[in-house]
């Protein structure tokens, strides 16, 4: 299955990512966190096209985790309640 184009020229890298210098930049408290590898909870919120899936992509590839993506006008109730059991299972197996 081919990829969309989008997802083809999409930033690998935040140095690649253009814009957000405020929360890229590499003495930024966001970046050093996220380079930390101890990458807390969080929530991306805004207009399309700023780069919220590219920077989500982006720190879930370099800290090994798993990411959830949502679109909030088209997730329901019952997939929120997937994302939960899963993130409750993998509790359970790591103790």
């Amino acid at each position: 299955m081919e990829k969309p184009l989008a997802d083809l020229l999409r930033p690998t890298s935040l140095d690649e990512v253009f814009g957000q210098k405020h929360l890229l930049s590499k003495n930024s408290t966001f970046r050093k966190v996220i380079e930390s590898k101890k990458v807390p909870n969080m929530i991306f919120y805004g207009p399309p096209g700023i780069g919220k899936t590219t920077v989500a992509n982006i720190i879930a590839k370099n800290s090994n985790l798993k990411l959830y993506k949502l679109n909030g006008t088209t997730c329901s109730t019952e997939d929120i309640k997937k994302i939960i059991d899963d993130v409750s299972s993998l509790f359970n197996q790591e103790g």
